[in-house]
């Protein structure tokens, strides 16, 4: 079956949108080009507060085909709907190309983009795309039998999908998104879904260390590769380091392995990947402190792992940048560990920055700035950071007690750090 007959079932429909920003543009780009709607709008709760109740006033079976932006949960959608990522993988599959699926709470971006350079190196013809900024259906006249896919998936992603990709690969679970979820459990079924159509000639790539990983893998019919995670990294010649970004490696190594890829190139990617941007990012030195951009550090483990391999390989973090939206985190290791390193001066963002300074012991007095103000932050750590240290950001929580992102926070990091050069 030609994959372009799978848009005859929109064709003459009434097809809405839920919310408008990038993935919506992208989709109203796929269908008015490829489809043949009868009409296209877009529903945002920023144009209507009421916007799914009268969207569910509006809904016609049979004639309105609802798709919805991963920022909004199923759960309150009223009527029936799709997600762009469901269609894109349906026609993957009607095409015969080969999907890999990398998600995780943290780790997937840099896994992704990693496994994706290795496959471009060995001169594959790949395909990246997905949560990591690219927007699935922008690839698709790209496709052919033999593409190699791979797609970044963020837990709003695989929530909603309703067939997996050829090899899953797993980095790691942890606490997080249970606002959006409602529970913890929500949130780990979520990521198991994406396994729920795996069969004996599919694959599953996971840590062996997560033990709810390990009962998943024990389910499945598929393939099981858990990765080794004593193996060695030559990271020599890279520009990533740091525990965290071994296991990376040694998770996108395993996948490449699958595809056949030879050792020689599995390196030769390593030794020249670029991680994408605001992940332990060297923005410059000025006055001999290095400035280093970890915004998307959003969680207390990914803090962790930034400060070791920060202290291990670039020097002692003198200012860390601590806060942001509260998702009832357990910020006890967070605390012990910036304690641990003796990091004496910490901005602290609201509205979990205060909640890791209450952590720490009456023996730990580091001097705290409190702010919402990202250029106030910089202007302080520029002024209190010692010659040879590190200014981090690595908040431990999401943006979005005072950004729009993390994207957008690492900006805000990165053009507060140019105030100050003009400065020095």
């Amino acid at each position: 079956m030609n994959w372009q007959t799978i848009l005859d079932r929109y064709n003459d429909k009434d097809i809405v949108f839920i919310g408008w920003e990038r993935e919506g543009q992208s989709f109203k780009k796929f269908i008015e080009k490829l489809g043949k709607p009868r009409s296209f709008r877009f529903i945002d709760k920023k144009e209507d507060s009421d916007y799914l109740v009268n969207l569910q006033k509006t809904y016609i079976e049979n004639q309105t085909v609802v798709f919805k932006t991963v920022g909004v949960p199923g759960r309150v959608v009223p009527v029936p709907y799709e997600t762009p990522m469901d269609l894109f993988l349906e026609i993957c599959q009607t095409v015969g190309c080969t999907t890999i699926g990398v998600t995780g709470t943290k780790g997937k971006s840099t896994t992704t983009a990693l496994l994706a350079h290795i496959l471009e190196v060995a001169d594959m013809p790949v395909v990246f795309c997905g949560n990591i900024g690219k927007p699935v259906l922008d690839h698709v006249e790209e496709l052919h039998k033999n593409s190699i896919v791979v797609i970044e998936l963020g837990v709003y992603h695989t929530a909603d999908v309703h067939r997996s990709p050829h090899i899953v690969a797993i980095t790691n679970l942890h606490i997080d998104h249970i606002p959006y979820f409602g529970s913890l459990e929500l949130y780990q079924e979520a990521k198991h879904r994406l396994l729920k159509w795996l069969g004996p000639d599919d694959y599953f790539v996971y840590n062996p260390l997560s033990a709810m990983l390990a009962s998943w893998a024990a389910e499945t019919p598929a393939k099981n590769i858990p990765i080794d995670t004593a193996k060695s990294v030559d990271f020599a010649k890279a520009k990533i380091y740091g525990e965290h970004n071994r296991l990376n490696a040694v998770m996108a190594e395993s996948i490449a392995k699958i595809i056949g890829i030879d050792d020689t190139y599995i390196q030769k990617g390593i030794d020249t990947f670029v991680a994408p941007p605001h992940r332990l990012e060297t923005i410059t030195k000025i006055n001999e402190v290095t400035y280093i951009d970890d915004a998307i550090g959003s969680a207390p483990e990914a803090t962790v792992h930034g400060l070791r391999a920060v202290t291990e390989h670039i020097g002692p973090v003198s200012v860390l940048f601590l806060g942001g939206e509260d998702r009832s985190y357990d910020f006890t290791e967070l605390a012990y560990t910036v304690e641990s390193l003796q990091i004496p001066h910490i901005v602290l963002f609201p509205d979990t920055g205060d909640m890791v300074a209450e952590l720490f012991t009456s023996d730990y007095q580091p001097e705290l700035l409190r702010t919402t103000s990202m250029e106030e932050a910089v202007q302080w750590a520029a002024k209190v950071a010692t010659p040879g240290s590190v200014v981090l950001l690595s908040t431990a929580a999401p943006s979005y007690s005072l950004w729009d992102g993390f994207e957008v926070k690492g900006k805000a990091f990165q053009d507060a750090i140019k105030t100050i050069r003009c400065l020095s």
